[in-house]
């Protein structure tokens, strides 16, 4: 065991001890008795054994053994009572120290498991003033018989159990519930069926009684179809707080919406329905209203619910019509003046009068007769 070592390499370092190392002792054996008296164990071990380092001697291993039993180190307690009675064979106090020895093996067969909620609690057993034994969860070794086992914890009541009592061979279960410090406050509210949020907490039911931390706290009551109420406390020292609460009735009307059969109806945002109609309960006020169908038709719109009455609405759903394939494009208009067929047709026209005034002149005078050229001539490249 490592304590065995250490504690033999000390006493081999004894020979060597001159008087500064004697005075070192003698300090570091005082500092370590303080350190037990104040119930600070950890730091007595320390100090003992720097003590023993610097000069072995039998009282300083005498109380580090008993510290080690304190805090369920018994290989270690066991190794320093050992190394007394090598150190003082004739001394006064062997029949104690054998009888220490001995309670060993009943030590590390009689046990407590100490738990608590929340953990990290300083343990003491029987008196304060032996000191801390360690924090939870923790398995101590304890002699067998009646013991009273007291916990701490910062922010919390101090907790004690009395009458503990350990039987040899057996692990005792102490389990504690730490209460926390600060104020207990009885919440009740009406109408049955309220509920109360503390701070971000929970919401439970009514009447309840909690306990709060120091410090100021918003305390919500609420319930389904009433209008919530904040109240605002603050816990000072540990007085008792009660409130009460009476809570109105939320002032609701009715929205009526009529739709095409499978229509899904959204009312603020949460559907609410798919069918042909709806009818709901509602707070008085504003409420957006979105109806979409499988046909790709919507509709969107802020109905407003007075209290105590009927609104009803029957949406009229858009519809986006379906793209049309594009027309053949048509040639582009011709200015009628350019086109052919009408210069055609008045060339025509021309021709079929110049022969009548052809024919009637002809008509007119000798056969033999000769028609003047530059009057055909200009008649025909008028129109060209």
């Amino acid at each position: 065991m490592r304590i065995v070592k250490w504690i033999g390499v000390a006493m081999g370092a004894l020979a060597l001890a001159g008087p500064a190392r004697a005075e070192e002792a003698t300090d570091r054996y005082a500092a370590g008795a303080r350190a037990v008296e104040e119930g600070d164990l950890a730091k007595a071990i320390t100090e003992l054994r720097a003590a023993v380092e610097a000069k072995p001697n039998a009282k300083a291993l005498l109380m580090l053994g008993n510290t080690y039993m304190k805090v369920g180190q018994l290989d270690e307690a066991k190794a320093a009572l050992e190394q007394v009675l090598v150190l003082d064979p004739t001394s006064k106090k062997r029949p104690q120290v054998e009888r220490m020895i001995r309670d060993l093996g009943a030590l590390g067969r009689t046990r407590l498991q100490i738990t608590s909620t929340p953990p990290g609690a300083i343990v003491y057993v029987d008196l304060k003033a032996e000191g801390q034994r360690g924090r939870t969860p923790l398995v101590l070794p304890v002699p067998p018989g009646r013991h009273r086992v007291m916990l701490e914890l910062a922010g919390h009541e101090a907790a004690a159990r009395e009458g503990v009592i350990a039987v040899e061979g057996v692990d005792v279960p102490l389990a504690f519930d730490l209460l926390m410090l600060g104020c207990d406050i009885t919440l009740s509210a009406q109408p049955e069926g309220a509920l109360v949020r503390i701070d971000d907490g929970a919401r439970q039911g009514t009447p309840t009684r909690t306990r709060i931390r120091p410090g100021d706290h918003q305390i919500e009551f609420s319930g389904k179809g009433l209008l919530a109420r904040r109240r605002a406390v603050k816990c000072e020292g540990q007085r008792l707080e009660e409130m009460k609460e009476t809570l109105a009735a939320v002032a609701t009307g009715e929205l009526s919406i009529r739709a095409a059969e499978g229509a899904r109806i959204t009312v603020d945002g949460k559907p609410v329905a798919q069918g042909e109609a709806l009818r709901l309960v509602v707070t008085g006020g504003e409420h957006a209203v979105a109806v979409v169908d499988g046909q790709g038709g919507a509709w969107r719109a802020t109905a407003t619910v007075r209290a105590g009455e009927l609104t009803a609405i029957v949406p009229e759903l858009l519809r986006v019509a379906p793209t049309a394939a594009p027309a053949a494009p048509q040639p582009a208009e011709v200015a009628i003046y350019r086109r052919g067929w009408l210069w055609a047709g008045v060339a025509a026209g021309v021709a079929v009068g110049a022969g009548l005034g052809i024919g009637l002149a002809v008509g007119l005078t000798p056969r033999d007769a000769a028609l003047p050229e530059s009057t055909a001539g200009s008649a025909v490249l008028s129109f060209r």
